[in-house]
């Protein structure tokens, strides 16, 4: 059984790819910084980790992060964060992600959301808000995917050839015989 709010990991021994840091999916910033802005809202300590992990491993930066929706709506109000993409949790504390996601478009209309959660009701809610829906419990792979999927749909005024390597594998200890 998984646990509520957790991301598997892939146990194959295929590596999950990702776009190198040096080339890659260097997608225009809204912001004009030349390199998409992506923030990251998530309660669950654990999983902010791995998201920020696989984010700077398809070699973007997280320019925020919140464990509540206020507090990246304020950020958002107040000019201290201007993302282009957002990974967005849907059960946060106070206001909800998807209630979150539409104000801050409402400010930012240009700015894209990954809806994030295991609550498989809501995908059609967010798919018809504009969100990009992905569902608990999913892979790296997966979620590396649709970080670039959401990317390739910013403005670009640069080529968008994506150089893939892998994640670095886990050491696995000997096994005994």
């Amino acid at each position: 059984m998984v646990a509520k709010g957790a991301v598997k990991v892939a146990t194959s021994t295929r590596t999950p790819s990702v776009p190198s840091k040096s080339r890659g999916s260097r997608k225009k910033s809204a912001s004009g910084s030349g390199m998409a802005s992506i923030a990251i809202v998530e309660n669950e300590l654990n999983l902010i980790s791995i998201y920020s992990y696989v984010v700077k491993e398809l070699g973007f930066k997280p320019v925020f992060v919140a464990r509540e929706g206020e507090e990246i709506l304020k950020a958002v109000s107040d000019g201290r964060t201007s993302p282009d993409v957002i990974i967005m949790d849907y059960r946060l504390p106070g206001m909800n992600g998807i209630e979150t996601a539409k104000r801050i478009v409402e400010r930012r209309p240009s700015t894209k959301v990954i809806v994030a959660s295991a609550d498989d009701s809501i995908r059609d809610e967010s798919i018809s808000l504009g969100f990009s829906f992905l569902q608990k419990p999913f892979s790296l792979e997966t979620f590396a995917k649709r970080i670039r999927r959401v990317v390739s749909q910013l403005p670009d005024s640069r080529s968008s050839t994506v150089a893939v390597r892998s994640l670095p594998r886990r050491k696995r200890s000997p096994q005994r015989t």
